[in-house]
């Protein structure tokens, strides 16, 4: 049975290149995301809704994720690069945070909080990207759901990048192709 709250993507597929390329905003918002049109590298990011409470990862029981599919035709190691458009929060009581999960595993949390003019701000706004990233020691052949919650008002997602094991390096967006 489907969950009404959950905004599908069609399923994205592994190229020749090993990479999976999906736009933030190529799930349908949500009532907690809001698409953010030309806004970073995917030209599609979403953002947080700015009156969403700061919550913790344990409280989204009620939350209405962005999710992927994705589908994969080699096995191995991957790495899911979330990368977002720099910002600041909101205020100093808030954080930058998302929680993801994989499939049906644990909840991830990532935090691209910086403060004032910091080395990691300045490189960030360089490359017009704020990176999070974790590794999968083994993503095996087939398709793949991955979720992604708002845990504060304001993160804008561009997009997330699922790199297998022996893909190329790209700087900036892999092509889409």
């Amino acid at each position: 049975l489907e969950n009404p709250r959950i905004r599908t993507q069609s399923v994205g597929v592994e190229p020749n290149r090993r990479i999976v390329v999906l736009p933030a905003g190529s799930a349908a918002a949500g009532s907690e995301w809001e698409l953010q049109p030309g806004l970073g590298t995917s030209g599609k990011a979403m953002r947080a809704r700015l009156d969403l409470p700061s919550r913790d990862a344990a409280s989204l029981a009620q939350a209405t994720p962005l999710e992927y599919r994705f589908h994969t035709r080699s096995e191995g190691g991957a790495s899911l690069r979330f990368v977002a458009v720099p910002v600041h929060a909101l205020t100093s009581e808030h954080s930058l945070r998302i929680a993801v999960q994989l499939d049906d595993g644990p909840l991830q949390t990532f935090d691209y909080t910086t403060v004032g003019r910091s080395d990691e701000w300045k490189q960030n706004v360089l490359s017009n990207m704020a990176v999070r990233s974790t590794s999968v020691a083994q993503l095996k052949p087939g398709v793949h759901t991955l979720r992604v919650y708002a845990l504060d008002p304001g993160v804008v997602l561009d997009r997330i990048d699922v790199v297998m094991d022996g893909a190329p390096h790209y700087y900036g967006m892999p092509p889409t192709d």
